[in-house]
């Protein structure tokens, strides 16, 4: 994740970028990206970037990341539920 969030490279950031909508809808990996702080990185690429494939494919990762980040932002909210 680090490279992604540092590289300046777009065919790099392509490249990279084209998996995480794969990784990110399967279940076991949601939590896991999630945890390597995903949605920042992300959300930094959006605003910076002007290809429009690397903020389509950012954009299909944040969405299947957020039922696991509105279940994980409940479970902070109220742990004894």
């Amino acid at each position: 994740m680090t490279i992604l969030d540092e590289t300046n490279y777009n065919k790099l950031s392509l490249t990279l970028i084209r998996m995480l909508p794969l990784l990110s809808s399967n279940i076991n990996t949601k939590s896991i990206l999630i945890q390597f702080n995903i949605i920042p990185i992300l959300e930094r690429i959006l605003e910076k970037n002007s290809n429009y494939k690397i903020q389509r494919y950012s954009l299909l990762t944040l969405r299947n990341l957020s039922d696991q980040m509105i279940y994980m932002v409940s479970l902070s909210c109220c742990p004894f539920v």
